[in-house]
């Protein structure tokens, strides 16, 4: 793993977060097409789920693993 991306949803009540896993450090014009594409969805639609969001992460950088953090998870343990 040389990079990662963190997709927060504030719409729940629960803490949940996926991680997207990169094999490569991301540049800062991999970072600004993902903005770019996610805000441009935001734009034609009220609702954008984070599937949809995943979905552009994947099309614009491909992630070699990703993980699903919430509150409700009682298998995963993160090291601050």
């Amino acid at each position: 793993m040389k990079d990662y991306l963190v997709l927060k949803d504030y719409d729940r009540d629960n803490e949940w977060q996926e991680v997207f896993f990169f094999d490569h450090e991301l540049t800062n014009g991999e970072i600004s097409r993902i903005e770019t594409r996610i805000q441009e969805l935001k734009d034609e639609t009220d609702e954008c789920s984070s599937d949809d969001i995943e979905q552009i992460v994947a099309d614009v950088v491909p992630y070699t693993y990703n993980l699903v953090l919430s509150s409700d998870d009682s298998y995963h343990t993160i090291w601050y």
